[in-house]
């Protein structure tokens, strides 16, 4: 298996419009996925960051997962230094992602090699 980074596209401009359960001038930026999260562990490791973001920055909005799109509401005076945020959060999910995998595969080939080296022995 080939292991893909979840990649941050462009905002869809089409899907961007006001945020209609907030009284404040919030929009929902919607942002497209060029590769989506290999599975429900990414999407872990991605909110842990973003918790992490939130404590140290009060401010930093959350995200929301519609399908293929990732959701960030924010007033679009602060977009720019929320979307370099969201990016960098990305980023840090991956690599905490594929640590994680390649530590599994390591994992996975030193079972098979065990069990590989104890048919052997097997057939001495």
């Amino acid at each position: 298996m080939k292991l893909r980074d979840v990649v941050l596209g462009d905002i869809d401009e089409k899907k961007t419009r006001k945020d209609p359960t907030n009284s404040k001038d919030l929009i929902n930026f919607h942002y497209s996925l060029t590769a989506s999260p290999p599975d429900d562990e990414w999407l872990v490791y991605f909110d842990e960051i973003r918790k992490e973001r939130a404590q140290n920055d009060p401010f930093t909005p959350p995200i929301n997962r519609h399908g293929d799109h990732f959701v960030m509401s924010c007033a679009p005076s602060e977009l720019a230094a929320h979307d370099k945020n969201l990016r960098k959060d990305v980023v840090l999910a991956n690599r905490k992602y594929r640590q994680a995998w390649e530590e599994r595969q390591r994992n996975r080939k030193g079972v098979m090699d065990a069990i590989d080296e104890a048919i052997k022995k097997l057939k001495k």
